[in-house]
């Protein structure tokens, strides 16, 4: 039933990540990678706590069971978000 909508939502997934790219390139002209990723995380975690607070689903109720996968995929997630960062630097947006 939902499957016209999911479409739409990677299509827009699809965008997002494309103008992300864009626009971290040009970043990266004028910052260093560490530091460039020193912002974007924080700024995404701001953005999504202001939009969980605004649905009234706070995010800091996580369960015990939860929590360790949520730190070792946050580990991952740096790991791939920096390599991410190097390849836009060292290849270029498009590549990328």
């Amino acid at each position: 039933a939902g499957h016209w909508t999911g479409v739409a939502f990677a299509l827009a997934a699809a965008v997002c990540l494309a103008l992300a790219t864009i626009l971290t390139r040009v970043a990266l002209r004028e910052i260093d990678t560490l530091a460039a990723n020193m912002l974007r995380l924080p700024f995404g975690t701001l953005l999504c706590t202001l939009i969980a607070v605004a649905q009234r689903r706070p995010p800091w109720r996580a369960t015990r069971r939860g929590l360790l996968p949520l730190c070792l995929s946050g580990l991952t997630g740096l790991g791939s978000s920096m390599t991410f960062l190097i390849a836009i630097t060292l290849v270029g947006a498009s590549t990328t």
